[in-house]
């Protein structure tokens, strides 16, 4: 007896691996008092949240971190130091700031984390005069890059169009290139103690001001005291990575082939030799009818 191979169409499900999409985090703000080295955390509409009440480094005059919750922070006073920090409130010195030269770098200002690069402002480096620059991170080094055409009260990089902004005390708004230019000023002249923008290029301050703009960005202005006596001059705009895609599993169905043969015939193969037979003998039942008509 031959046998005969039969090869059935089925439906079969296959799997597309699909990413879901990522969310990041909304941002808050994150400040350190002046006096009482209390760490918040801030976000518009709410009070401020206590994050950490014995940071241990007081007069900070610029603070940022990055993505991670990790950045620098500068005090004021004299010689001025830079500190490695973190959103939980932990604080390590790195060193006092010095130039390259050894000269002291004296009531720095502001400072900015972007990009693994820390800028400042000081009121002097060794020579009087107000100086934008860049410190090391390991060594506390710092290196001029730019005078000042006034004294800054907080740096902001934005994301949006690359350019580093300098608030001054009185209300200037600078922006710090190849040059420095006045782009503007500030409502009322306020002072921005402290500034930083977020991703989306709005820029958050702590600032005595109720104003909701200021040139062409939206401004996020939170009161530049505690609420308790205690000043705030600076601020860091934090908002978490994105959380890493979900992959799920999503059911599709395909055509697919599968071979029978020999004994391994199944009931989809019978079904259809008895359809196929059935078809065969009812063709013949007509055919001899219609010889007898």
């Amino acid at each position: 007896m031959r046998r005969v191979a039969l090869t059935t169409t089925a439906l079969v499900a296959s799997f597309t691996l699909v990413a879901a999409p990522a969310f990041a985090a909304e941002p808050v703000a994150y400040a350190l008092a002046w006096t009482s080295t209390t760490l918040y955390q801030l976000e518009p509409g709410t009070d401020a949240v206590e994050v950490d009440a014995t940071t241990g480094i007081g007069a900070v005059t610029g603070l940022d971190f990055d993505a991670d919750g990790n950045g620098y922070a500068i005090t004021y006073g004299g010689q001025s130091r830079l500190w490695a920090v973190d959103i939980t409130g932990e604080a390590t010195l790195i060193g006092d700031i010095f130039d390259a030269d050894g000269a002291e770098a004296f009531d720095c200002t502001a400072l900015d984390y972007t990009g693994g690069v820390i800028s400042v402002a000081c009121d002097s480096v060794g020579d009087d005069v107000d100086v934008f620059g860049t410190i090391d991170p390991t060594s506390a080094v710092f290196t001029a890059v730019q005078a000042l055409s006034t004294r800054v009260a907080s740096l902001a990089f934005n994301p949006t169009n690359g350019v580093m902004y300098g608030f001054g005390y009185g209300g200037s708004v600078l922006s710090i290139g190849d040059g420095v230019s006045e782009v503007g000023t500030t409502p009322d002249n306020v002072t921005l103690y402290g500034a930083d923008f977020d991703d989306a290029g709005a820029l958050w301050a702590t600032a005595d001001t109720t104003a909701t703009a200021l040139l062409n960005w939206d401004l996020v202005a939170f009161p530049n005291n505690d609420g308790n006596g205690d000043f705030i001059e600076n601020i860091s705009v934090f908002a978490a990575a994105a959380e890493e895609p979900v992959v799920v599993d999503e059911p599709e169905l395909a055509l697919a082939d599968t071979g029978l043969s020999d004994g391994n015939l199944v009931l989809v193969g019978i079904a259809g030799a008895l359809v196929l037979l059935s078809g065969l003998a009812l063709a013949m039942v007509a055919r001899r009818a219609a010889r007898r008509s």
